[in-house]
């Protein structure tokens, strides 16, 4: 697994994000990785969209080279930012927050209770495709 942003971030490390909309095929994925200096990488679905199926490859790509990945989304609907996160994305980035209560809203999409609403399926690459439990899954993507 790539060493996650956030917990670069937390050693004061700097972080280098390499960033893909409208191309996005997963060996160029594999060759940013493999050519060096990135740790991780956006995939900005809120200017281009592409299919969860996409994002599933494009993540595994990521993982395949050691990056890290996180998605970029419109914060209107709940139900993207789970398939975001269940298709293997290690993080979202909400665009266009406009005040405090819509960054709280789109934060308790995102996790389970009690921090959130986001509703249980252990069945996505986030929980291992089942491997986890729902206990320790919870507790890993509320942290993580």
């Amino acid at each position: 697994m790539p060493t996650l942003i956030k917990t670069r971030l937390s050693l004061n490390e700097l972080v280098m994000v390499a960033g893909v909309g409208r191309v996005q095929h997963h060996n160029l994925l594999q060759i940013i990785g493999l050519q060096g200096g990135f740790h991780a990488l956006w995939f900005d679905h809120e200017h281009v969209g592409f299919t969860i199926e996409s994002l599933e490859i494009g993540t595994m790509a990521c993982r395949s080279v050691g990056l890290d990945s996180f998605v970029r989304i419109a914060p209107t609907d709940y139900a993207l930012v789970t398939k975001c996160l269940e298709a293997g994305g290690n993080g979202i980035m909400a665009a266009m927050i406009a005040s405090a209560e819509h960054a709280e809203e789109f934060t308790r999409w995102a996790k389970f209770a009690p921090r959130g609403r986001r509703g249980l399926n252990t069945g996505g690459f986030d929980a291992g495709f089942g491997r986890l439990g729902p206990k320790d899954f919870t507790e890993k993507a509320n942290r993580d």
